[in-house]
């Protein structure tokens, strides 16, 4: 119960004095406690302030939570995607690269497939490419079936490929059975 009013309260002090709202969220010593008290507050700090957002987490001690990285680079690539590209580079901890990754792809393909794409491709084989080109594809998939299709299938023959290929056929006949 107490969780609940304090979560409350931070609500509306996110309003009038965000800073003081993650410093005292930061501060909380249960870590179960303080980790909604950022998914609260994140969101709107990327916002307000991403650049120094992702500084302010990686002095957290302890870390804060994984999930609470791809939040920030939601709401970051939301209002800039190649920042957050560059942002995401600075990540201390590999742990939270490919969830925050997928996390601005989601966004990027939606506002700017072209470039997202554009910047998937050139990267090195990677399973963080590999997944990033999932992301990418599944997203097509959910407003632009026959590009989706048509990048899934120019990938190598395998069982990835396959699967992939799958999930975009899966997409579609949820939203078009007879098609």
């Amino acid at each position: 119960p107490s969780t609940y009013f304090q979560l409350a309260v931070l609500d509306n002090w996110m309003k009038s004095d965000l800073s003081g709202a993650f410093k005292w969220a930061c501060q909380l010593p249960d870590g179960d406690v303080r980790n909604r008290a950022l998914t609260k507050i994140i969101p709107v700090l990327a916002v307000a302030d991403s650049q120094n957002t992702l500084a302010r987490l990686n002095d957290l001690k302890p870390a804060p939570d994984e999930k609470i990285y791809p939040l920030l680079f939601q709401r970051s690539a939301a209002s800039d995607p190649v920042q957050a590209i560059q942002q995401w580079q600075q990540l201390p901890n590999p742990a939270q690269h490919d969830q925050s990754l997928c996390a601005i792809m989601t966004v990027w393909v939606d506002q700017q497939p072209d470039a997202a794409l554009k910047w998937v491709n050139d990267q090195p084989d990677s399973q963080s490419k590999n997944q990033a080109l999932a992301t990418c594809i599944g997203e097509l998939a959910k407003t632009y079936i026959p590009r989706a299709l048509t990048l899934a299938e120019s990938l190598p023959i395998g069982d990835w490929r396959s699967s992939l290929i799958a999930g975009v056929f899966n997409v579609w006949a949820t939203r078009d059975l007879d098609a």
